[in-house]
This record gives structure tokens, sequence and C-alpha cells, in this order.
């Protein structure tokens, strides 16, 4: 019941969890393989967490930009950063990460302290909605691809 913090992908070495504020109906377009990390980006299977909530937290929208950018932003700040776009080695395909419209949080997120009223759980498949609806506290939707 804890989403787990890491530094990993993540300039600097702050722990975060990240999110997206994409609309949900939206994410399945964001869906990709991401060859150099070996993963899908946006799987099938997630939890919307209410905004505010996570804001009172100290969840942030992250800040895109590029290099002379990170470097004029304090310490507390380089954490909500994000570069905008990166090219790809391989194939020359330039990413804007802008698209994520990414949300960051310091450390764990503890799921305990999430309210009935302020999560929901998205699956794929009706079927799946009904397995997860048995052990979930938040209700269930069914995002179609």
């Amino acid at each position: 019941q804890r989403l787990v913090a890491t530094s990993r992908m993540i300039r600097g070495d702050a722990k975060v969890v990240c999110f997206t504020a994409v609309p949900l109906r939206e994410l399945p377009q964001l869906r990709s393989f991401r060859s150099h990390l070996a993963r899908w980006d946006f799987e099938p299977y997630g939890i919307c967490i209410r905004r505010d909530w996570l804001q009172n937290r100290g969840g942030s929208p992250v800040c895109y930009g590029d290099n002379a950018l990170w470097e004029s932003l304090g310490n507390e700040l380089r954490p909500f950063f994000q570069v905008r776009t990166s090219t790809s080695r391989r194939s020359g395909r330039v990413a804007d990460w802008s698209i994520e419209q990414e949300w960051r949080h310091l450390g764990d997120v503890d799921l305990r302290e999430l309210p009935t009223d302020a999560g929901l759980v998205f699956v794929p498949s009706q079927e799946a909605a009904e397995q997860v609806a048995m052990i979930s506290r938040w209700p269930v939707t069914v995002v179609g691809s």
C-alpha cells in the first residue's frame, strides 16, 4: 500500500514518485515501448489520485526545460525538473516529454492515507475490473485501448 520513490531516471539524486495529469481517456495513446529501458510507458493498470490530495502532500507539476534552466534552479526545485526534449541516439527521433504532463512527489506515497473518494483504479478490461474490485477499496473503472 505504498508507491515507492526512486531516483532512477531522475536527474539529481532525489527519490520521487511520478504521476501524469493526462486525462485518463488519453492514456492509451501515450503507451509506448521504450527500447532503451526495455519496458512500456503508461501501463494499462494504475491508480488515479485526486490532484488536491497529492498537492496537499507536496506533489507538484514538473518544470520542463533545458540545461540552462536546470542550472538556474535551487536544490529544492531540482527534483521537479524534467528535460523538455531528448533525441534518440539510435533513431534520431526527438521525444517531447512535456506531453506526459508529469507531476512528482518527493518520497514514498502511502496509499493507506488515500481516502476512498480520492482514488480510482483503472484496468484494461471488464474481467480485470471484476477481479480488482474484490480487493480494492477505491472504485475501479475500465479504460479502453
